[in-house]
């Protein structure tokens, strides 16, 4: 890269930035430890300049942090002391964003035009892993944050911005989270511990002939079926035509899902489901 130009992209900018950082900061640690450390002679030309530079007022490192895409530059302590201590509007509530016409078709071209994006934003910044990066993108439009503008690209288009998790619908979908999975636990555990109604005194098990009930409760006749079907091969490949214990054969016997067979199973016997 030339040393008499200026940088490009925030690519050549991270780089200038990354070199006068070390390089400062070696001049400091010799400095203040007395090491012949070398570095270049530029170095000390710099940091007698950086002295006679006046400080940054508060209002500039608002600008630069608004004002420059997929980046948030750290503030000196005493610049975040002054710029608390200021006037400087704090956590102001944003109002809704109203996209125009030609910010909507700019952002589509953003997300679908990986070549536009970097050109936008730079090589480092345009994209976060294999996906566009949104909260770049954001700051270009100046929303909210990247969620804000994936659910207005699947607006725009109709369908989930890349990247974006679950499929775009405008209907509410089944209840899903910790909450949602642990009901769902509780409901099959019921299933499996609902007694079903209590056989006679005088009723044979059943020898062969399976339940005629498919699904629903647990019927007693399917309870001594299920506890032979586990336990005894013979039995088993004479019904199921298997001696291998296979839990979906035995579910698909009873109209039952597997889960709630070997629940039902462990009901009965108190002894977990076997392999």
């Amino acid at each position: 890269m030339a040393s008499d130009t200026l940088p490009t992209s925030e690519a050549e900018l991270a780089e200038y930035g990354s070199n006068l950082f070390y390089y400062l900061s070696m001049h400091l640690v010799a400095s203040a430890r007395g090491r012949n450390t070398t570095v270049p002679e530029a170095v000390s030309e710099i940091w007698s300049l950086m002295k006679t530079l006046p400080a940054p007022e508060p209002e500039a490192w608002h600008k630069v942090i608004k004002g420059t895409p997929g980046t948030k530059p750290r503030m000196t302590a005493k610049a975040k002391a002054e710029a608390e201590a200021s006037d400087l509007p704090r956590k102001v509530r944003r109002p809704k964003m109203v996209w125009t016409e030609e910010q909507s078709a700019e952002l589509v071209k953003l997300i679908e035009d990986k070549e536009y994006r970097i050109e936008k934003l730079g090589e480092k910044y345009a994209n976060h892993g294999l996906n566009p990066n949104y909260a770049a993108i954001a700051r270009l439009f100046d929303a909210s944050g990247g969620s804000q503008v994936k659910a207005h690209y699947a607006a725009l288009s109709g369908d989930k911005a890349p990247g974006a998790a679950g499929p775009v619908s405008t209907t509410p979908g089944p209840a899903s989270g910790p909450r949602a999975k642990k009901a769902k636990v509780q409901a099959d555990t019921a299933e499996a511990q609902t007694p079903g109604p209590a056989a006679p005194a005088d009723t044979p098990a059943p020898d062969s002939a399976p339940p005629t009930t498919p699904g629903g409760a647990w019927t007693a006749a399917q309870d001594l079926e299920l506890q032979r079907l586990v336990r005894e091969e013979g039995y088993r490949k004479e019904v199921l035509g298997k001696k291998h214990l296979k839990w979906s054969r035995i579910a698909e016997h009873f109209g039952h899902s597997k889960k709630s067979s070997r629940k039902r199973f462990t009901a009965l016997t108190g002894e977990p489901a076997p392999e």
